[in-house]
């Protein structure tokens, strides 16, 4: 399934983003890291068909990292996540930082984050949209990565602005070919 758009860092605002995609019949993938209320926001997340992947527990930045620290930080919160029912084969890279075998050889889907459209061998492109605007972002086919939407971080967007693309995407689904 190729989703619409892609959330990393498990921002408070995922639950209100995926009531929306499920509102306009899309589909997004949330990449999380760990915080108090995981297991909540993935059961959400889930119930709402969206899927659920691994962002590091601890948002590592995997370029720089030992082997040990990204084994650390990726396969126990992998294991965690599967607990809470997500299939265990989606990953993101922090920062769009690095690569590394553990990870091309647990996970199933790669993305990174990219602003232009482009290919990474084995992985998957997402075009970022914070600084954007819709019409900028309207003609691509790649999935739109988003982060929060008005939690305050320089990466958010507005709620008009995250139902505007919702719109926009949900045309390109059921125009004609």
């Amino acid at each position: 399934m190729t989703p619409h758009f892609t959330f990393d860092d498990g921002n408070p605002s995922d639950i209100w983003a995926a009531e929306q995609l499920a509102r306009f019949n899309l589909k997004g993938i949330f990449f999380l890291n760990r915080h108090p209320d995981s297991a909540y926001q993935v059961e959400s997340l889930l119930k709402l068909g969206m899927i659920v992947g691994n962002h590091t527990e601890n948002h590592l930045r995997i370029a720089g990292a030992s082997a040990q620290q990204i084994v650390d930080d990726v396969l126990p919160w992998n294991e965690q996540l599967k607990a809470w029912g997500a299939s265990g084969e989606y990953f993101s890279y922090p920062f769009s930082s690095g690569r590394h075998s553990l990870i091309d050889n647990t996970f199933k889907y790669i993305y990174r984050g990219t602003v232009k459209p482009q290919s990474f061998e084995g992985e998957l492109a997402r075009i970022t949209v914070t600084n954007k605007t819709p019409e900028e972002v309207k003609g691509y086919l790649l999935p739109l990565q988003l982060h929060g939407i008005e939690t305050g971080n320089w990466t958010d967007i507005s709620r008009p602005f995250f139902l505007e693309l919702c719109e926009l995407e949900s045309k390109k689904m059921y125009a004609p070919a």
